[in-house]
């Protein structure tokens, strides 16, 4: 019997690699994001490289918390059981003090409330399995916040610390849940970034993590995994480069 996961921000990015990633293991899908065109694209391209896999499409803003909930629920009262959710969407705007109100409270919207809405629904389904596993994507900026991202990393704090505490709650429950906090990836969402492409985290790199916290043995619990950038390791990590506050860089 096929497996069933969650992505969210599947439609391209980090969110598309893993939804093919796990469509080709044995999985099928709900991809959420907010482009219902780019979904299309994505559930096409998945459906011809896994012509077994099941892909079913939402377009829809995770920012708006209770309709991420409830859209959510949705899904999982759907389906039998849900054994994966990558929790992935969020949106990245350079600052710190100098962003906007509004910048900023979009930025928590998204990166915090929709992570948190998403997995609050999910958890509800797995704690009636008594299984699952919820990867919530983090960032190093949610383990060592920068000046130059400070909103960003204030958000991923959260992230982080959410999952902290959903580990502790739920790994005796037979639940897994972990953080993957990667540095720099080559996606658009970095393409403003000064480090050289060979330089950044791959995506398939992303997909050789989920795949090793997918097969690691079920005795073993990861609470957090790190991923650093070779070439930033004994600098101070600074993105002279990032976009903007005004050019946000959407990860959905």
């Amino acid at each position: 019997m096929r497996k069933f996961a969650i992505v969210t921000g599947g439609s391209r990015g980090i969110g598309f690699a893993v939804a093919k990633y796990l469509a080709k293991s044995g999985y099928d899908l709900a991809l959420i994001a907010r482009d219902q065109a780019k979904l299309t694209e994505a559930k096409l391209a998945i459906e011809i490289e896994s012509p077994d896999a099941e892909v079913s499409i939402y377009a829809s803003d995770i920012g708006d918390a209770e309709k991420s909930y409830q859209l959510t629920q949705k899904i999982c009262q759907s389906t039998k059981q849900v054994d994966v959710l990558f929790n992935n969407a969020g949106v990245a705007l350079a600052g710190t003090d100098e962003l906007s109100i509004s910048d900023m409270q979009s930025m928590l919207n998204i990166n915090v409330m929709g992570v948190f809405a998403v997995a609050k629904a999910v958890l509800e389904k797995m704690a009636e399995q008594k299984s699952g596993y919820i990867m919530n994507l983090s960032s190093m900026s949610g383990r060592r916040s920068l000046p130059r991202m400070g909103g960003y990393g204030a958000s991923k704090f959260a992230v982080s610390g959410l999952t902290e505490a959903l580990f502790a709650k739920y790994v005796p429950q037979g639940i897994q849940v972990t953080a993957i906090c990667p540095g720099v990836i080559d996606t658009d969402m970095t393409r403003g970034v000064s480090l050289e492409n060979a330089d950044k985290i791959q995506l398939t790199d992303i997909v050789a993590t989920v795949d090793y916290l997918l097969t690691v043995g079920r005795q073993t619990a990861i609470p957090f995994i790190e991923m650093r950038n070779s070439a930033l390791v004994g600098k101070d990590g600074s993105l002279s480069n990032a976009k903007k506050a005004d050019q946000p860089l959407e990860n959905a």
